[in-house]
């Protein structure tokens, strides 16, 4: 009986890199679904589950362990680390590319916000619209000043994407950039004017000084 089971789990373990290869090459490219993330997490739970009964059977394993160690082991499905690292490359090539980091969700908001607070790093945001002709011409030079400020996080953000954060930082006009730091507004600049937009970054990066480079960071 021990021998089988050994069998039985060393042919789960082979079903399990294999189906992990074929969907590696498979979405290396393309984003996966909601429904195709569900679905994985169910049949590597209940691979996990099934392991763990035999395991339980075989040599013994307590509860404790079926319930945690062995579904936990096959759950958490080895593809959404490779999701994770290829998010975290698309971050390096964006940043490398136009140093301006698009926001077009609540959760991309509070997750650079929350980044730069960890790192200490002064933040630019520029609040947008791509029906706003100003805007439209303020984006060539905030992408320089952006070149230009390494150790700064500058984010852009559509208010008609994403109205939640722009009712939530009270912008009632467009253009408007806001100086962050540490999640605080420490300044508000309303309106396309580059000369003095220049002018309130300078003296923001000056006031609060960050010694590392993000993309360094983010690497």
């Amino acid at each position: 009986m021990e021998y089988l089971g050994k069998v039985i789990i060393c042919f789960f373990h082979f079903q399990y890199q294999l189906c992990t290869h074929i969907m590696q090459k498979t979405w290396l490219v393309t984003e996966p679904s909601a429904f195709k993330i569900i679905f994985i997490r169910i049949v590597f739970s209940l691979t996990g589950m099934f392991l763990g009964m035999i395991k339980q059977e075989i040599y013994g394993c307590s509860r404790h362990e079926f319930n945690l160690q062995s579904i936990m082991q096959y759950a958490y499905h080895p593809f959404e680390k490779q999701q994770q690292q290829r998010k975290k490359m698309e971050n390096q090539e964006h940043l490398k590319k136009s140093k301006v980091i698009k926001i077009d969700s609540k959760e991309s908001w509070e997750h650079y916000i929350s980044y730069a607070t960890n790192q200490n790093y002064p933040v630019v945001v520029h609040f947008s619209a791509f029906w706003c002709v100003p805007s439209i011409i303020m984006n060539p030079f905030f992408q320089k000043l952006a070149s230009n400020y390494q150790d700064v996080l500058f984010l852009t953000l559509d208010v008609d994407e994403v109205k939640e954060i722009a009712s939530k930082m009270e912008i009632k006009a467009i253009p408007t950039f806001l100086l962050l730091n540490g999640g605080t507004l420490v300044d508000k600049i309303v309106g396309a004017n580059s000369d003095e937009l220049r002018k309130r970054v300078d003296h923001f990066v000056q006031s609060n000084p960050s010694n590392i480079s993000i993309v360094e960071t983010l690497k």
